[in-house]
């Protein structure tokens, strides 16, 4: 055989899967992980693609085929599947091959409070690619960062009109998001205590989004009765500064899944603004 019907025929083994055969004459690609990046993230999923430069020694171009891969995250199975295939790399040459991944957080977490509380999770990505004669392994360990459910909580109670009996209450509620995307509510229902005492309860059905990295505020107006909540409530919002404790929840709107309702609480001292 000539040594250009050889080169014909390596790449046609190449470039269709090859055989065992061809072992001892095809060199192996060689493969590296050269960093991970983030194609996709909301608040409750992410899809974070592992790079991985594969070189190519062989004279004639190389093509990789199926691309098997599992991830365990805080040392548990967690997800497996089958990345595109298809990536041609010239021949003496190198190309980055990319595996992407979809991860549900919900999946992760058995409770909201514990997808809160982590600040990353542990990661093994494994796998085999498919190139010709070859099946090559590959591998990369490490973490990634969680989302952030936002943060709620009471930063002003502006009263206006106040007289023995009643009062006009504005309560000035701070959304902050700490993430690097926007977050959309889909309502958020509350509780409100000051002082110890209950004083507000009620629901939201249009909350503004908050930007990535951003602060929102949201405005609930009152009128308040003294006759129905007590007179100590007027000594209360004739005070600088009360102690308050603010819970309920926040509902999301997540695709496939419908409505989700997440509990939250805050507490702490607001400034009672006349």
């Amino acid at each position: 055989m000539t040594a250009k019907k050889m080169m014909v025929c390596l790449a046609l083994l190449l470039l269709t899967g090859g055989c065992a055969t061809l072992k001892g004459i095809v060199q192996k690609p060689g493969i590296e992980f050269v960093g991970v990046s983030l194609e996709h993230m909301t608040l409750f999923e992410a899809t974070p693609v592992f790079n991985f430069k594969m070189t190519n020694p062989n004279p004639v171009r190389i093509s990789v085929g199926a691309i098997t891969y599992n991830m365990t995250v805080n040392d548990r199975k967690f997800v497996n599947g089958v990345a595109d295939k298809g990536k041609k790399i010239k021949a003496g040459e190198s190309g980055i091959v990319s595996v992407p991944v979809n991860i549900n957080y919900l999946d992760l977490f058995e409770t909201f409070t514990e997808f809160n509380a982590s600040e990353q999770v542990r990661y093994n990505l494994s796998g085999d690619m498919d190139v010709g004669p070859f099946q090559i392994p590959f591998g990369h360990e490490g973490t990634l960062i969680t989302p952030k459910l936002p943060k709620i909580s009471l930063k002003n109670v502006a009263v206006s009109d106040i007289s023995l009996t009643r009062a006009k209450v504005r309560l000035i509620l701070g959304i902050e998001n700490n993430n690097p995307f926007a977050v959309k509510l889909n309502g958020l229902e509350y509780g409100l205590k000051l002082g110890g005492k209950e004083f507000a309860r009620g629901e939201m059905r249009a909350v503004p989004a908050v930007d990535e990295k951003g602060v929102s505020t949201l405005t609930i107006p009152m009128n308040v009765n003294f006759f129905k909540l007590g007179r100590s409530v007027y000594g209360l919002l004739k005070e600088a500064s009360s102690m308050y404790e603010l819970s309920g929840e926040m509902k999301f709107d997540i695709p496939k899944l419908g409505e989700k309702r997440i509990p939250f609480s805050q507490s702490g001292s607001v400034p009672v603004i006349k």
